[in-house]
């Protein structure tokens, strides 16, 4: 029962990163691996919600630790995180201003 709970285990919409990999190292301990570290690697590179997350740890498979794949996917977490906040704090009237001065001309001074 444990391994199905583990094996089903797959990261949730709106969950966080490291809540998701603490989940794993939880469950993992039930199921009596030999090699907990592996299997807790290639549970978050193939369960993980973030494409860009497994493509970056497929691309390292030769040299891919469970401390890297946690490493990528917190990285990744945070930089999107941060990739929001910039898009949320961006001012829109900073836009509508320069798309309002785009179409003005100046014209010279006739005296």
């Amino acid at each position: 029962m444990a391994a199905l709970k583990f094996n089903e285990r797959r990261q949730r919409n709106n969950e966080s990163f490291d809540s998701f990999v603490t989940d794993l190292k939880i469950l993992v301990k039930d199921c009596g691996h030999q090699e907990e570290e592996r299997v807790v690697r290639n549970a978050i590179v193939f369960r993980c919600q973030h494409p860009k997350v497994r493509e970056k740890c497929l691309d390292q498979a030769d040299v891919l630790t469970c401390e890297k794949t946690i490493e990528t996917g917190r990285n990744y977490e945070t930089n999107l995180s941060s990739l929001e906040k910039l898009a949320s704090d961006e001012d829109p009237t900073v836009n509508t201003l320069s798309q309002e001065n785009d179409g003005l001309r100046i014209s010279p001074d006739s005296t």
